[in-house]
């Protein structure tokens, strides 16, 4: 006879989502972009910094460039064995400390995992809402669960929109 556990539990969750929260950037937030590179680029050549005046415009362009492209839709999963982006990043449990979910308005939440490295340790993966208490489920059963504050990074990268 099965329990409610095996009937109930999934051993597997997958959904589609986009690679990045980020919409695609309307002009009006471009040209506040070459307005910021501007400023900077000004600063740069008043002080007679070179290599930042560089750097500005390179990432400008890049941001510029970024902006315009359509995010990609990519496949995430929550299995037994671990947490898979797409097809070519996987995240076994044995790889990772502890995960944190997060409310992000209406309809949106966000899976972050924290990897076993110095280097970029957490990873953040959207979820849709009404699918976030199934992943906290599944992944709890591998892994504590843990307390992830933004850094002010992250607080002003969402309010950019990247």
């Amino acid at each position: 006879m099965n329990s409610c556990y095996t009937l109930c539990m999934p051993e597997e969750i997958r959904w589609h989502g986009n690679e990045n929260r980020g919409a695609r950037k309307d002009v009006l937030w471009q040209a506040g972009a070459v307005g910021l590179a501007l400023i900077l680029l000004t600063i740069a050549l008043v002080q007679r910094n070179f290599f930042f005046a560089i750097f500005v415009v390179l990432a400008a362009a890049l941001m510029i460039a970024r902006s315009r492209r359509k995010p990609e839709t990519l496949e995430f999963s929550v299995t037994e064995k671990g947490i898979g982006i797409g097809k070519s990043q996987f995240y076994p449990y044995d790889n990772l400390e502890w995960f944190a979910a997060r409310e992000r308005g209406e309809k949106e939440g966000e899976l972050v995992v924290k990897r076993n490295t110095t280097f970029s340790p957490y990873v953040k993966i959207p979820v849709e809402r009404e699918r976030l208490e199934a992943v906290k489920t599944l992944v709890r059963e591998h892994l504590e669960e843990g307390e992830y504050e933004p850094s002010l990074l992250d607080v002003i990268l969402e309010k950019l929109g990247l």
